[in-house]
């Protein structure tokens, strides 16, 4: 395996940008538990704004917003093995582009807990604002994207 990477804690966001692999913590073999204390977003570049690792992922803490970009795998948390717990202070959103604002292990996951709502990239963004304030269709988006959870633990996780 690759080198490992110990705990990892940010004061602040991690933002992705225009380039591929931009705004990026990971590891070629395991990571520790990572804590960002705002939000994790992703960019125009593709795999920006992500969190990963080759081997197995402790778990990750976002306390503030989990936001997709507008490329492929902008916004993700990933393990090529085992990723441990997921915890999102406020929102979940997909952004523009396929695969962005993702969470996905190639081994088993353990829970994802969303203080705030599970909101869908594109269609998303119809319902809030741009600034991130609720919209009262946001709730609707919500209820769904719990039941999609849900649907998807009973379906995968037996």
């Amino acid at each position: 395996g690759g080198a490992s990477v110990g705990n990892v804690t940010v004061g602040g966001s991690v933002i992705g940008g225009s380039n591929s692999y931009s705004g990026v913590i990971g590891s070629l073999g395991t990571l520790g538990q990572v804590k960002v204390a705002h939000d994790l977003r992703g960019g125009g570049g593709d795999h920006s704004g992500m969190i990963f690792g080759i081997g197995n992922v402790a778990g990750v803490t976002i306390g503030g917003s989990f936001l997709g970009g507008s490329n492929t795998l902008s916004g993700a948390i990933s393990s090529n093995a085992d990723l441990g717990p997921i915890t999102i202070g406020h929102n979940m959103e997909g952004g523009t582009a396929a695969e962005s604002g993702v969470i996905g292990s190639i081994g088993k996951m353990a829970t994802v807990t969303i203080g705030g709502s599970l909101v869908g990239g594109v269609i998303g963004g119809l319902f809030w604002k741009s600034d991130g304030k609720f919209q009262p269709a946001g709730l609707i988006l919500s209820i769904i994207g719990s039941m999609i959870l849900i649907w998807a633990y009973l379906t995968f996780m037996k």
